[in-house]
């Protein structure tokens, strides 16, 4: 993503040094002509990957300690209509070094982030995005009023955060611990979101081969009401005529439901430059309701500034 970069600069008087200020303006708006899998014949515009408006910044405070910032709105681009919260997609405030990055606020889930959507090709974006497969709908994206840290030394990716928990029975908590080698990458995650007795546990591995890229996740964990679910994915990308393929399947197993929820996805995503992007991606599900459809597709196009 091409990032617009501020630059400020202040003249501390009283001591005589300078303080600088960075700030990163970023965005997308993304669109695609879709029907989602799951839902009623809908042929529809809509978001393909979370239309979005951000500003992030980083202060040197000097002695290798930095003040850091990040907002982030989220907005339906068909209809020009805010999302809520209105900072949604990100609100924190905090401090870096080489101790790593303590933020405050409304964040990512590391486990969420680091293990799960890392194994997805279209993570979670998409009609074809595994989301319903990779957190077990168990764990969620993001977390508000939350103590985050993450942290990178060497090969090893530290992510931990818990929250203020407000009206749950407990206090949502996610970990992370990544480990990255060259071409590979492997990830085991532990999520609570703070409901009686739900929790989530994932492992993932993705291994670049260059020309083809292979990733493969199991979960295992309790929904609210106690009850076991285990999920399954596996997928693949691959460098295709100038874009990428993208190709996954897998399974979730709910106790106490009969048939496993199954999902398979396809896709080819075409750059039209560094910024922009065509796509198209088809969806099968298994089972559905009655009346819904259990095959979705989008055809859409997504620029990042």
């Amino acid at each position: 993503m091409k990032k617009t970069l501020i630059t400020f600069a202040a003249l501390a008087a009283l001591t005589g040094t300078a303080a600088a200020q960075q700030v990163t303006v970023y965005g997308r708006v993304d669109l695609s002509i879709a029907q989602r899998a799951g839902q009623p014949d809908n042929l529809e515009l809509r978001n393909g990957s979370g239309s979005r408006f951000g500003l992030r910044g980083t202060e040197d405070l000097g002695g290798g300690l930095k003040a850091v910032f990040g907002i982030e709105h989220r907005f339906d681009a068909d209809t020009g209509s805010a999302g809520s919260p209105f900072w949604g997609g990100k609100s924190v405030v905090g401090l870096s070094g080489g101790f790593g990055t303590v933020t405050l606020g409304r964040d990512d889930s590391p486990a969420n982030k680091m293990v799960n959507e890392a194994a997805d090709p279209w993570a979670g974006d998409t009609v074809a995005g595994n989301g319903n497969i990779y957190d077990g709908n168990i764990d969620t994206s993001r977390y508000s009023n939350a103590l985050t840290y993450r942290g990178k030394f060497g090969g090893v990716t530290i992510g931990a955060q818990v929250t203020e928990g407000d009206g749950m029975d407990d206090r949502p908590m996610s970990f992370a611990l990544a480990y990255q080698a060259g071409p590979l990458y492997a990830a085991v995650g532990h999520a609570d979101p703070g409901d009686a007795d739900d929790d989530w546990t994932s492992v993932m591995a993705r291994y670049d081969m260059g020309a083809v890229r292979v990733s493969a996740l199991y979960g295992t964990g309790s929904d609210k009401s106690g009850r076991d679910v285990d999920a399954w994915l596996v997928a693949l990308t691959a460098k295709l005529a100038g874009g990428q393929l993208r190709a996954s399947y897998g399974q979730r197993e709910n106790e106490g439901v009969a048939d496993d929820y199954k999902q398979y996805g396809l896709g080819y995503h075409y750059p039209l430059s560094k910024r922009t992007t065509i796509y198209a991606d088809l969806v099968n599900v298994d089972p559905v309701a009655a009346g819904r459809e259990d095959t979705g597709y989008d055809i859409g196009i997504r620029h990042n500034f």
